[in-house]
């Protein structure tokens, strides 16, 4: 794979020529070797994804959506919490009622 880049397959309509060498030394590389876009530091423009809000989810739900949208508001695995949550119901608790308690409480999407 090592050797010359062809050159004729960029040279179509609409497709920009191929330089055979490009212009850059260890000047544009900053000592440290870590490389920070001024552009994209501090801009307004990029912002961090708005997280889910807790709602229960109706499209992917198999009784109430309750474990799908708590699986979706904290990044979690669906089935892997649902298995949670069966295996959680064989132990002593309130796991059934606290799961009736977030059918009514959590609102739908």
């Amino acid at each position: 794979m090592d050797g010359p880049v062809d050159a004729t397959a960029a040279e179509q309509p609409g497709v920009g020529r191929v330089d055979d060498h490009v212009g850059v030394d260890l000047r544009d590389v900053a000592a440290d070797g870590l490389q920070i876009h001024a552009a994209t530091v501090g801009s307004t423009g990029m912002n961090a994804p708005a997280p889910y809000r807790l709602r229960r989810d109706t499209r992917n739900r198999v009784i109430a959506g309750v474990c799908a949208g708590i699986a979706r508001r904290y990044g979690l695995s669906t089935r892997g919490l649902r298995l949670a949550f069966v295996i959680s119901c064989v132990l002593p608790g309130p796991q059934f009622i606290a799961y009736l308690l977030l059918w009514v409480l959590i609102p739908a999407e």
